[in-house]
């Protein structure tokens, strides 16, 4: 970066005239994601019928969004940001004027997001997460992408250099560094996008697609004057009676909710690359809305893989990397996903990440068996008794076989979860490994550990067993039902080992 390049980030400027564009978009996107039941009805439904309730609220949400839309383009001419000695600056405000003073050492997180517009007109939103803010403590509709990278990059360098001393007394002064090629870890290409829209839980978006569909059927069948659910009842009834229409409606559901899913999974994840950079790592994602989200390497707290029945076949994992986040709520940033990595690329990414954990031997334990016994009270016996009870009043052979069926198919999911949970143990680090239909890998090494607490209820203290809970920054673990011994000792080494690292938690 020249030193002129450095001045130009000094002086007061607005951000691209596309900023314009992004405010008409959002107005038309949410006043017709407000409105468009009222608008279907105008159009294809009895005009007499739309009451007057219906066409007030019409008029006042497009009142309220046109004055949105004006007073939002009247502010992009008010919007001035700029670098001053050692923060970022934010002029802002129409009628009441607002400035932000924000200082580099506050800055988290600088991320990128490209909506279509911003793609044709090759400019990002850039936002800016701190430390304290449960969300974007800035955010920049518009700016040339070349731009929101010399910002991000002068900002990222500038934060390393500062130390307590030096703040007061640094002069915006910048020394130009090499700058390092980012190294690719993981790419997914469409096939990989395909096997991972396919792995996804389609029967969960069936019943979003279901609760959508027929509160628009609600709508459109009081403008129509005509009940759609009844007449498809009737019409698929003469084809074969209750049972192949539950059955025809759960499969043209599933298909739909397939497609949404794999479309959606395109979208979201097109072209998704994984680097590693001079200043942590990079992932880049995203057809029509274009993300660029960065983590630094010492914020890395914990790492997840997981599969399923389906994602095993194509032999792919999600991997989830948590990093350090202040601030209330969950924060943009704090966690990234990966869907669709291979095992390889998942080990590229982890000892990336962990430099030593390919080193390391763990030493395996298991829970204890106690917890099939309680468990099997609270998800095997009760809802078995309620069973029961329902079946003594209905006198429904369906409740008496799910009575029967119900207390073996609990204990054999609790079996199945106790024999595949393991803590795996180091010098270093922690490792859970736990599941049901997929395995689920945890690990976090213990020196990133903030707190961790021992926890027993009136049947366990009888047991002799406790409750782990761990604490990060970049989010919780617990481990159930571990012997007492045990668990003090994992305790007392966890602080020990934290108290006596030399090495930075974030």
């Amino acid at each position: 970066m020249s030193k002129e390049q450095i001045e130009k980030l000094f002086e007061p400027k607005r951000q691209s005239p596309v900023a314009i564009f992004m405010f008409l978009y959002t107005f038309v996107r949410r006043f017709f994601g407000a409105l468009w039941p009222l608008i279907a009805i105008f159009f294809i439904g009895n005009r007499d019928k739309t009451s007057i309730v219906d066409t007030s609220i019409g008029i006042m949400v497009l009142v309220a969004s046109t004055g949105t839309l004006v007073m939002s383009v009247l502010s992009y001419f008010r919007y001035y940001y700029f670098m001053e000695g050692d923060s970022f600056n934010i002029h802002k405000g129409v009628l009441n004027k607002k400035k932000i003073n924000l200082p580099f050492e506050r800055i988290q997180n600088i991320n990128f997001e490209q909506k279509i517009i911003h793609q044709i007109f090759n400019v990002v939103s850039l936002e800016i997460d701190t430390a304290g803010s449960a969300k974007s403590e800035i955010k920049i509709e518009a700016l040339p992408k070349a731009e929101a990278e010399a910002i991000r990059d002068y900002i990222l360098e500038k934060k390393k250099s500062l130390t307590p001393l030096e703040i007061e007394n640094t002069e915006g002064e910048f020394k130009e560094e090499e700058k390092v090629p980012d190294q690719l870890l993981l790419s997914l290409n469409i096939f990989d996008l395909i096997k991972v829209g396919v792995s996804q839980n389609h029967i969960r978006t069936a019943f979003i697609i279901m609760g959508l569909g027929f509160s628009f059927i609600g709508q459109i069948e009081d403008a129509l004057n005509f009940d759609l659910i009844e007449l498809t009842i009737k019409n698929l009834k003469s084809i074969g009676g209750g049972l192949i229409l539950a059955l025809t409606l759960f499969i043209v559901f599933l298909i739909i909710s397939f497609l949404v899913t794999l479309f959606r999974t395109v979208l979201k994840n097109f072209n998704l690359k994984f680097y590693k950079s001079k200043e942590g790592y990079k992932l880049t994602s995203g057809l029509f809305t274009r993300q660029e989200v960065a983590l630094r390497k010492e914020k890395v707290q914990i790492i997840t893989w997981s599969d399923n029945p389906i994602r095993r076949f194509f032999k792919i994992f999600t991997l989830q990397i948590k990093q350090a986040a202040s601030g209330v709520g969950k924060r943009r940033g704090q966690s990234v996903e990966v869907p669709g990595c291979y095992k390889n690329q998942v080990d590229e990414v982890l000892y990336s990440c962990f430099d030593d954990l390919s080193k390391v031997e763990f030493k395996a334990h298991q829970i204890d068996y106690a917890y099939v016994k309680r468990m099997f009270i609270y998800i095997g016996i009760i809802p078995t008794i309620i069973l029961g009870l329902i079946y003594a009043l209905t006198f429904n052979l369906k409740w008496i076989i799910l009575t029967i069926i119900f207390p073996f198919v609990a204990f054999g999911l609790l079996s199945v979860y106790y024999k595949k949970y393991r803590l795996n143990l180091s010098d270093q680090y922690i490792k859970i490994t736990k599941g049901i239909f997929g395995v689920t890998n945890i690990v976090l090494p213990f020196y990133k550990i903030q707190s961790v607490e021992l926890v027993q209820t009136i049947y366990q203290r009888k047991k002799g067993i406790a409750n782990v809970n761990i604490y990060t920054a970049g989010g919780s673990l617990s481990i159930p039902y571990l012997n007492l011994e045990k668990a003090q000792s994992l305790r007392n080494y966890i602080l020990f080992t934290v108290e006596s690292s030399d090495k930075k938690w974030m």
